[in-house]
């Protein structure tokens, strides 16, 4: 009986990771064979996106006085452009938190290409002229594909929304930046906040 039921919990935990998976994509996660799928998109639920640049540093700074406001409205106006929901959204220096919906997959992958594109011109001050293989090198100015993961549940869209609000609040100093401070988040959650 004690057999049946810790492989019964096993293959339950085992389908519920392959479920939480399913549900990310990008970031570090194409390096691993996890990674190597079709990019979950949903139309109906909120999406919690990350854009990361190592590179955006000094002045190429997401954060840097001269930049904040071009990346601000570059997000506003591709949103609007698209006609992508923002929900929640947080400028971090080296990365962008988005929480947004977006109407179909089409819609997606025009966003995020005029998007990443866009930012990335704005950074660096590329042009016809000075390309960004001459400032950034044959990398690019992105670290990895964008982070994506569909947002299902209430509780995991309340989750979503409090961790780009709490980023925000630590890129704007009013809250000091801390190693622990998912502790408080129940270990069953942690698994929203790993993997970038």
């Amino acid at each position: 009986m004690s057999k049946r039921s810790s492989q019964m919990k096993f293959a339950c935990s085992e389908s519920l990771n392959r479920f939480r998976n399913e549900l990310r994509f990008g970031g570090s996660l194409t390096r691993k064979l996890i990674g190597r799928t079709a990019r979950p998109i949903s139309s109906k639920d909120p999406m919690h996106l990350v854009l990361k640049s190592t590179k955006a540093v000094g002045r190429f700074s997401f954060g840097h006085t001269s930049n904040v406001r071009k990346v601000n409205d570059l997000v506003r106006s591709q949103c609007k452009k698209y006609g992508v929901k923002l929900i929640e959204y947080s400028n971090n220096f080296n990365h962008l938190h988005l929480l947004v919906r977006f109407p179909s997959r089409a819609i997606y992958l025009r966003f995020i290409r005029s998007l990443t594109g866009a930012l990335a011109l704005a950074m660096s001050g590329a042009s016809k002229l000075k390309s960004l293989k001459s400032i950034f090198g044959s990398k690019g100015f992105w670290d990895f594909r964008p982070f994506t993961r569909v947002v299902k549940s209430f509780k995991g869209y309340k989750v979503a929304r409090d961790y780009v609000v709490l980023n925000q609040l630590e890129a704007m100093d009013i809250l000091p930046k801390r190693k622990g401070r998912l502790r408080d988040v129940e270990a069953g959650e942690r698994y929203l906040f790993n993997s970038r």
